[in-house]
């Protein structure tokens, strides 16, 4: 079995024999749990490399895991092979690609417009790859991409319910709110990380300086500058989540809550998708979520993805 490494941890066990623990992932994206029994002292592999494992399934607690009996790294593997390990969206890239071009050239005006066409086309590929976090929420490949298309669309619907707000200003912190997270992340080895780039400055610290750039070469002015900025800086909401300023607009506001909502509900549903994976049972609670602070109780259904004609297959796509 071929799985790369998540994460692992040299643990004593009970008889007072060393163990390693942590988390796999196999092809596809999907995560196991591990141990592997009395390993001495030796030193476990680095997170993210490939390893070739021998290896029996089994339960703990309840909870499927596996039980490694030995395994060596494969050498040399390219980013194609290491991309294998990694979960993707179920939708097409391309198509939402397209829809959101639509969107852009359709439904904003200039120069909200002109800014977004340059970035999404400055960046094409790494925007249509980019997780949208970590772990968080939409933590796949086009998932920033899969983000951002979604709350475009809520958006569309929702618009015409708020004729005071600028449609087009919403629009493009929509798009640009989370844009920089192509240089915030890393998944080049088969696990996301975070860049250099990212430790340094984080997405919203790049933001300025990437959009400051390209409305620079579009020849727009200051004072139209330092709204569509503001937005993106204030989308956190808050200073102690990383905004370094508050919303003091109705478009900052919007998009702060728009994506606020849909970065939590995607992340409550991961968890309790990753708690049945576990071996959580429906009508259990699961464990306590590190940022939600709650236990979420174990649907009886397994719970769907949000379907959209345009963008699914025709084959049922399961999470």
């Amino acid at each position: 079995m071929l799985a790369i490494v998540k994460s692992v941890e040299k643990k004593a066990a009970k008889n007072g024999t060393n163990f390693f623990g942590g988390y796999l992932r196999v092809k596809g994206g999907q995560e196991i749990s591990f141990k592997m029994w009395d390993v001495g002292q030796a030193e476990g592999p680095e997170v993210g490399t490939i390893m070739e494992c021998v290896a029996q399934q089994d339960e703990y607690n309840g909870k499927p895991q596996i039980t490694i009996k030995e395994w060596h790294p494969v050498e040399g593997p390219g980013a194609h092979v290491f991309a294998e390990f990694l979960p993707h969206t179920k939708f097409d890239p391309n198509v939402m690609y397209q829809e959101l071009q639509q969107i852009i050239g359709q439904e904003m005006e200039d120069p909200e417009r002109a800014v977004c066409f340059e970035a999404i086309k400055l960046h094409k590929e790494k925007f249509m790859q980019a997780p949208a976090a970590n772990n968080h929420h939409h933590a796949w490949i086009g998932g920033l991409l899969e983000h951002i298309h979604q709350l475009c669309h809520q958006w569309l619907e929702i618009n015409k319910y708020y004729p005071h707000v600028n449609k087009s200003q919403v629009y493009f912190g929509l798009i640009m709110h989370d844009f920089c997270k192509i240089f915030e992340y890393r998944w080049d080895r088969g696990i996301f990380e975070t860049s250099a780039a990212g430790h340094y400055m984080g997405h919203i610290g790049q933001a300025p300086h990437f959009l400051g750039r390209i409305m620079d070469g579009l020849n727009i002015p200051d004072e139209q500058q330092y709204p569509l900025i503001h937005i993106v800086l204030a989308h956190h909401g808050v200073i102690e989540w990383g905004s370094p300023v508050l919303p003091c607009t109705s478009e900052a506001l919007v998009v702060h809550y728009m994506d606020n909502f849909h970065a939590q509900t995607y992340a409550a549903k991961g968890f309790l998708d990753q708690q049945i994976e576990r071996g959580k049972k429906p009508g259990e609670f699961t464990e306590r979520h590190y940022l939600h602070k709650a236990h979420y109780l174990i649907p009886s259904e397994k719970l769907a993805s949000p379907v959209d004609a345009a963008t699914i297959s025709e084959e049922e796509i399961p999470f």
